[in-house]
């Protein structure tokens, strides 16, 4: 399900992707708890496809597998085949040895496939040594951009975008990202995100976790928030300041930072009720019984739009504007005044756009999995290799070379704006200027993605 906002046209669609037969072996790589959660659905459609040989591949970046295992039990997920026990490095030296780890299982594996998920160490390696070996990479929640080269998630996101051959975009603004950074649009999918997937499997199991009072959520665990010791202190002020209770499940890095700084005091004001790690039906269940969230995580901020709820984020940038343009999420700097002003102004408006329905169960995962199963009966996991002999060499361009005038434009609702003279349009098996309208752009665009490989 795509996000519940009207961007006008979309060129390629999952649903004109047939029905397969072809037989194959997958393989989806997680680490972290986000991955376990928004890779449940298409794991689960791949386990219930006869023609699938499903590989899960735990590499066990969260070193704290017992919390992974909860996730596991509580949303009826099935084992993983693979569990490589990822030592809990920082940085380079992560990202190199859940490599070697993935690799020595693909090499032993040979699936026809890898399936990644996010921007995670786990998801960049994985998708990594599977480039490298020579087996297609299909990117889960591709497309998405924060443009802060400062968050070491923008630069995995970018970096398994650059080596993956199919790319699922979460959004419309995703998608768009994807083609204006010139990914071959035939690559490129839009599926909607998996999260409204996940959020369906966890409202449907009871929680115990309820509370009476009104309240606002906190999650907080980034290192630019917790490592700091300003920053983490101005944060945790603020908090003690709302005019609202906050339930604060505390991440362990944040706490081992909060006691590592001496700021034990702040969390024992009568404001913030300090409660311990939850799973993701307990989160959820919270979540959709509070007045908001304040987070640094961008899995909930997607969370929250999905169920309506009004957010704080506290980054300077995030990897999901459209929450933001839908009037459900602000962006605010670390400073106590203005988080305390932002979580009064944000409880108290009711406008916004709630999400009306999740749409159907598994409606992502089982989008996901279609194109998977339609390019490998059409045996084009992988496009061919370029041949530069007859086709010449492929190029994008999005100015005008006369004029530096832009041809296109992306809005901040991704809308196209066409130039007035020329349009980039595709042609043949690469790209060139031609006189076209939007709609002759988007159908022609659409035709002949819709055609058979030669």
């Amino acid at each position: 399900m795509a996000w519940p906002l009207d961007y006008g046209p979309v060129p390629f669609s999952w649903r004109e992707c047939k029905q397969s037969r072809h037989t194959m072996k997958a393989a989806v790589v997680v680490g972290t708890r986000p991955e376990i959660i928004k890779t449940l659905s298409v794991v689960k459609e791949l386990d219930r496809t006869d023609s699938v040989d499903t590989l899960l591949i735990h590499t066990g970046q969260h070193y704290d597998y017992s919390m992974s295992r909860l996730f596991f039990d509580e949303l009826t997920l099935r084992e993983p085949d693979y569990f490589l026990e990822a030592q809990p490095r920082e940085g380079a030296a992560q990202v190199s040895s859940i490599m070697e780890a993935v690799a020595s299982v693909l090499m032993e594996a040979e699936p026809d496939v890898v399936l990644v998920e996010g921007d995670t160490a786990s998801a960049m390696a994985a998708a990594l040594s599977a480039s490298q070996m020579q087996i297609p990479v299909g990117h889960i929640e591709a497309g998405c951009r924060s443009y802060d080269r400062g968050m070491v998630e923008e630069t995995n996101r970018r970096v398994i975008d650059a080596v993956s051959d199919i790319l699922f975009a979460p959004t419309e603004t995703a998608y768009y990202n994807l083609i204006r950074e010139g990914h071959n649009p035939s690559r490129v999918f839009l599926v909607g995100s998996t999260v409204a997937d996940a959020l369906q499997e966890a409202v449907a199991h009871p929680s115990d976790k309820s509370l009476e009072d009104d309240f606002v959520l906190a999650t907080i665990h980034r290192p630019s928030n917790t490592d700091d010791k300003v920053s983490l202190s101005e944060i945790l002020h603020g908090l003690a300041a709302l005019n609202i209770k906050c339930v604060f499940p505390i991440h362990p890095r944040t706490r081992k930072m909060v006691d590592l700084f001496g700021l034990e005091s702040l969390l024992e004001t009568p404001q913030i009720e300090v409660i311990e790690p939850l799973g993701y039906v307990e989160f959820v269940n919270l979540l959709r019984n509070s007045k908001g969230v304040i987070t640094d995580s961008g899995g909930v901020q997607e969370e929250a739009f999905l169920l309506g709820k009004p957010t704080i984020t506290l980054r300077s940038s995030t990897e999901w504007p459209e929450t933001i343009w839908a009037g459900k999420n602000r962006l605010t700097d670390v400073r106590r005044d203005l988080i305390e002003e932002a979580v009064t102004a944000a409880v108290a408006d009711e406008s916004g756009l709630p999400l009306k329905t999740l749409g159907s169960p598994n409606e992502v995962g089982r989008a996901i999995v279609r194109v998977v199963l339609d390019l490998a009966e059409r045996q084009h996991l992988r496009p061919p290799g370029f041949d530069m002999i007859r086709s010449g060499y492929p190029f994008l361009r999005l100015c005008s070379k006369d004029l530096m005038q832009p041809l296109i434009r992306f809005d901040q609702n991704s809308m196209i704006t066409i130039g007035d003279d020329f349009v980039s349009a595709i042609c043949e098996d690469y790209w060139t200027l031609e006189k076209v309208d939007r709609q002759t752009f988007h159908e022609r665009d659409r035709k002949r993605l819709m055609q058979e490989p030669k």
